[in-house]
């Protein structure tokens, strides 16, 4: 009862509104396409590594709205928090070190929108998914190629998306 009363009072569950955009964002990191044609490991790692791509990418996106953001990246981190912390705990890891963990995770989601922010281009980007989705070993020229042009759609994607819209998890097609 307590509960839900102070997630009344803070607007619902962690990250609140933000949630429909958190699982758009999940839905474009489990396109197949990564998986097959860029042949991201379908690993957890490989997922993870998908999903925080994914998260940076909309971050990036919000860094040109400004202060107005804040609020917004603020939610869609919550959102992020609180379902790597539901998945590490399915695996079945233990209270005593799920935040150490989740401060790795953090810390590559940074990692990730830090890399984002510096690729300007499709090889700096080529490089960024081989430090990550690829664990530093890229796969041959094709699938690095289908890798690039899958986050240059990401991104354009949310280019297009008004920051209303992505408010409300309506990213452009």
């Amino acid at each position: 009862m307590v509960i839900a009363r102070l997630k009344q009072l803070w607007g619902g569950a962690p990250g609140g509104t933000m949630r429909p955009l958190y699982l758009a964002l999940v839905q474009m990191a489990r396109n197949p396409a990564w998986y097959r044609e860029a042949r991201v490991p379908d690993t957890l790692d490989g997922r993870f590594e998908m999903v925080a791509l994914a998260v940076a990418a909309a971050m990036h996106r919000f860094e040109r709205e400004g202060e107005a953001a804040a609020e917004p990246v603020a939610r869609l981190t919550e959102c992020f928090v609180e379902d790597m912390e539901a998945q590490i705990r399915e695996v079945g890891i233990g209270d005593v070190v799920v935040s150490k963990h989740m401060g790795k995770m953090m810390s590559a989601l940074g990692g990730r929108l830090a890399g984002l922010q510096k690729a300007g281009g499709s090889a700096a980007r080529a490089a960024l998914l081989t430090r990550t989705a690829w664990s530093g070993d890229a796969p041959p020229e094709e699938a690095v190629a289908h890798g690039v042009a899958l986050l240059e759609g990401m991104l354009a994607r949310l280019d297009r998306t008004g920051f209303d819209a992505l408010q409300k998890g309506e990213v452009a097609p």
